[in-house]
């Protein structure tokens, strides 16, 4: 049913002497040159009814295929690779025949042929394999026996021959798996989005993000973040279901990603201060993160402000625009010397009856007493204390320097910041105030982010889609990360990331619980603060 695989000519050059590959005459690359990156641990599962093998760098799916999917022959780590593509990886893709209840692990290359064979490629790329071996690496083959496959280490190969599987030759490579098995798997959350079990149903069909320790690292060296971006286009449907889903999947995975903290980058609703079904659709869905103990921290945008208004809604005048400023109501509403948008966009009334600061749990201090706008809450994770400062839309210039005595009285925290708009759609710092905000996210910049070298990360939301961007100053490096999807129906992206405290590592995956489908995966290193 399968030819024999395509071996990339980089793989059989290096790995002459592998079971299966073609001789060349290039030297194997060093550990160093391979094996950076290549973290990610790919677990191994067979459903031995189906025959049917599972390889997911998603622990949280290996267990949850074991427990309710069949999955129950568990043969370890397979080997480790990488979430994130960088310029020697090879994309390896989970392809799946639901004529014969098969999974297939293939490269770019081969996805056309194997399309015609039947089989369909799932959701993205499942991880990243190494581009060349090395002496860090093992080599994966792939086999066939009737019409399944299986994908196997060298050293796996001759006992799967002497049962009757034929070896088609090498895949990809990936790095040296530890000799231990893999401990005993504790129970796991499933996603809301999981298909429903069956004697012949497959596992979700995409990995979804991990904070797992390698191997390598002890076991409670990382840690889970999520930032929620805009919701705006959400809570202005009365349904809010993408909003639900996605607080509820994170509710759900609060252990398997073992999350610290979420945050929410500002424009929760459209304009809920006129519509207080909006805040009430924003706060019941944050109310999903406070009954499962998970804190958090939101971001006022400027759709949260009365700088944004609009007609749509009973005993509205009818007047078609959404600067509220020009709205012809708004001297009723509000007065006329307040109609102006500099102050409008510091009107957050409303919001902070929905979220006041007495409910801020951890909570440092404020820069206004009785005002969620800018306020600064602590977390501590493996021997590691965090700051996470919230700051208002284009602050103010007082703003600004109460937020720097914060970040430099706290020079053994690591800081997080956010923001509702720190970074352009491009990715590049922000030199706008919007025209009616105070300051812009350059400022924020020159004035904290470049100066302080406790800070580490930075997120916003308000325009573009999802994007990063790295800055180092004085051997300090920040990464800023951008994140704005208005969602829909079928579309809530979250953004989880992995902070690895021992080493620096910051994996960021952009995550559909809806499509159960991951997006975009990167990753970074940052020096963290300890003690």
């Amino acid at each position: 049913m399968h030819p024999k695989t395509r071996i990339l000519a980089a793989l059989v050059a290096a790995t002459a002497t592998a079971v299966g590959v073609l001789p060349g005459s290039a030297a194997p690359a060093t550990a160093a040159d391979v094996c950076d990156g290549l973290t990610a641990p790919v677990y191994d599962t067979v459903n031995p009814r189906t025959s049917a093998q599972l390889l997911t760098s998603w622990e949280g799916e290996s267990i949850n295929a074991t427990s309710r999917y069949g999955f129950s022959e568990e043969r370890g780590v397979l080997g480790y690779a990488s979430t994130g593509k960088d310029s020697d990886a090879v994309a390896i893709y989970r392809m799946y025949n639901d004529k014969s209840v098969d999974f297939m692990w293939v490269t770019e290359d081969e996805l056309t042929e194997n399309e015609a064979n039947g089989y369909t490629k799932m959701a993205v790329v499942n991880f990243y394999a190494a581009a060349e071996a090395g002496s860090c690496t093992v080599p994966i083959h792939r086999l066939t026996s009737g019409s399944h496959t299986r994908t196997a280490s060298a050293a796996e190969v001759a006992p799967l021959e002497a049962g009757g599987w034929k070896d088609e030759g090498v895949v990809f490579h990936l790095a040296r798996a530890a000799t231990a098995a893999r401990p005993t798997p504790t129970a796991s959350p499933t996603p809301t989005t999981s298909v429903s079990p069956s004697a012949s149903a497959k596992p979700s069909t995409a990995p979804a993000p991990t904070t797992t320790a390698t191997a390598t690292q002890e076991a409670d060296t990382t840690f889970g973040l999520a930032v929620i971006p805009d919701t705006q286009a959400e809570t202005n449907n009365a349904a809010n279901t993408p909003f639900l889903n996605r607080v509820k999947w994170l509710a759900d995975q609060k252990t398997s990603l073992d999350l610290a903290y979420v945050l929410h980058t500002g424009d929760m609703t459209n304009w809920g201060w006129l519509d207080a079904g909006q805040l009430a659709r924003a706060r019941a869905a944050m109310d999903v993160l406070a009954d499962a103990g998970l804190p958090f921290s939101v971001a006022v945008g400027n759709h949260d402000t009365a700088v944004v208004g609009w007609d749509g809604i009973t005993g509205s005048s009818g007047y078609g625009g959404s600067a509220y400023m020009y709205n012809p109501e708004c001297p009723v509403k509000l007065g006329v010397d307040q109609c102006k948008s500099w102050l409008l966009v510091r009107n957050t009334d409303a919001f902070n009856k929905t979220f006041p600061v007495s409910e801020i749990k951890n909570l440092g201090g404020t820069f206004e007493s009785d005002r969620i706008d800018n306020n600064w809450t602590t977390f501590s994770r493996n021997d590691t204390k965090w700051l996470v400062l919230t700051l208002e839309l284009d602050p103010r210039d007082e703003v600004v320097d109460w937020a720097e005595q914060v970040v430099k009285a706290h020079p053994d925290h690591n800081v997080i910041l956010q923001t509702h708009h720190y970074l352009s759609g491009s990715g590049a710092i922000s030199s706008s105030n919007d025209g009616y905000g105070a300051n812009s996210g350059k400022y924020i910049y020159d004035r904290i982010v470049s100066k302080y070298s406790n800070v580490k990360l930075v997120f916003s939301g308000h325009t573009g889609g999802f994007t990063k961007r790295t800055d180092t100053n004085d051997g300090n490096t920040v990464v800023a990360f951008l994140g704005n999807d208005l969602g829909g129906p079928t579309n809530n992206p979250v953004r989880v990331l992995s902070v690895d405290t021992k080493t620096g590592r910051v994996v960021s995956t952009v995550y559909n619980p809806i499509k159960n489908d991951v997006v975009a995966t990167t990753s970074d290193t940052i020096s963290i603060i300890r003690g």
